[in-house]
């Protein structure tokens, strides 16, 4: 789905929920084939940081890590701006 949006916020959160669902379902099965779903997915994802690390291209650890906390911040100001009327409007 985040494939198809043109606009940065909706990508970023089709994104963002993809992933969050990948981790929710393998801990909410809470079976040996879940958590080790879950684990190979988060292993997975350490390995890529690691190997960008030593390859010399430490810089997209950096990068992935701000994209991270931007669509963190992103989630959580509209939320709070829908759930608890905070911000302008």
């Amino acid at each position: 789905m985040c494939f198809a949006q043109f606009h940065l916020k909706r990508m970023l959160a089709f994104s963002t929920i993809s992933h969050m669902e990948l981790l929710f379902v393998g801990f909410g099965l809470f079976t040996p084939a879940g958590m080790a779903g879950l684990l190979v997915y988060l292993a997975g994802s350490a390995w890529l940081d690691e190997a960008a690390r030593s390859s010399g291209y430490g810089w997209i650890t950096v990068v992935t890590s701000l994209a991270a906390i931007a669509t963190a911040g992103a989630v959580l100001r509209v939320a709070g701006r829908i759930f608890l009327g905070l911000g302008p409007g």
